[in-house]
């Protein structure tokens, strides 16, 4: 074997490692809670997987498990709104669809493998009246003048102040004037921390390019990138206090978002009306952990923010008010 297919092989395995399995065949003494702290599964999502099973069900050696779902993608689908419409994330579509070479290029017809979850049910607008986008009166911040905003790290970053990116309705308008300027991030500033824990690459990632403005955005690493942004030193200090306190990593999975892809994300692929998003503020921020895994330490962080409890991810924010919700 020469030593290019050395390699080739020694990734292919590499990669079997850490790609989600979608299957598991049973071995002597499992039992479901057992197969759930081996597959990183709950219980109740194995079961979702394989409805001839129950709590009850007797398991057998050689028996073979689902681990994820088919999803036939329809006309007009997304992958982030598969994932909203599915209660999970898109990064973990992408780990379990690791064919996938562009998020964007997908077609009627094509199936995916989804984790097995139940579809969450739409809520009424009235229950979301403490959401996100709540209307409730926020204390607003005092307005920041000073040229650059210094981050945790000690990173200064300039501000821009030009009406034609940030005056009402513009791509980087803040709805909640919550006085978090819009700086200028610079693709070589992406990799330097703003905090202990966190980069500012992070943050200033776009989720799906399709939807972002390319005049301001920026490529690295394979990745798109915004060229300004806004990031409350505050809520970055928090989560460093998070990420200390868990003892493990935390992923960003929605940084900031700016005014106007926020509008997009929502009206073309949600399909509802645009919110008044607190990511677009710079002051909220979504993470790859469930609300149940973090649920004592977010509360204490965040007593006086929003958190959006969702079973794979939260949404945590720093509003200056108490505000709770589920997805």
């Amino acid at each position: 074997m020469t030593s290019s297919m050395y390699l080739g092989a020694l990734f292919s395995l590499v990669l079997a490692a850490i790609s989600p399995a979608k299957e598991y065949r049973i071995k002597n003494g499992d039992f479901l809670t057992k197969i759930a702290a081996k597959t990183c599964l709950t219980v109740e999502e194995i079961l979702q997987c394989n409805p001839n099973l129950n709590q009850k069900s007797i398991l057998h050696p050689g028996q073979r498990l689902t681990l994820s779902q088919t999803y036939q993608i329809q006309e007009g689908d997304s992958l982030l709104g598969i994932a909203y419409e599915r209660g999970t994330t898109l990064s973990e579509v992408l780990d379990l669809n690791q064919q996938l070479k562009d998020e964007d290029l997908i077609y009627p017809g094509q199936k995916l493998s989804l984790p097995c979850r139940k579809i969450p049910l739409k809520k009424p607008a009235r229950v979301k009246e403490t959401g996100e986008e709540s209307q409730k009166s926020v204390p607003k911040k005092k307005p920041f003048t000073r040229k650059k905003l210094k981050f945790p790290s000690g990173l200064e970053l300039e501000v821009v102040t030009d009406p034609r990116l940030v005056g009402q309705g513009q791509e980087f308008y803040d709805p909640w004037s919550s006085g978090n300027p819009l700086v200028r991030v610079r693709a070589g500033d992406l990799d330097e921390r703003v905090s202990k824990y966190f980069t500012l690459g992070e943050f200033a990632r776009i989720e799906t390019p399709s939807l972002a403005r390319k005049e301001y955005t920026q490529t690295r690493w394979g990745d798109l990138y915004y060229t300004h942004l806004r990031l409350e030193p505050d809520l970055l200090k928090r989560l460093d206090r998070l990420r200390a306190k868990l003892k493990r990593p935390v992923q960003i999975n929605s940084g900031y978002r700016s005014y106007g892809y926020n509008d997009r994300l929502y009206r073309i692929v949600y399909h509802r009306q645009p919110t008044k998003s607190r990511h677009c503020s710079g002051d909220g921020v979504d993470i790859d952990l469930g609300y149940k895994a973090i649920r004592r330490t977010a509360e204490y962080l965040f007593a006086n923010g929003g958190i959006g409890k969702g079973s794979s991810f939260t949404h945590l924010d720093t509003r200056g008010r108490n505000a709770r919700w589920r997805y």
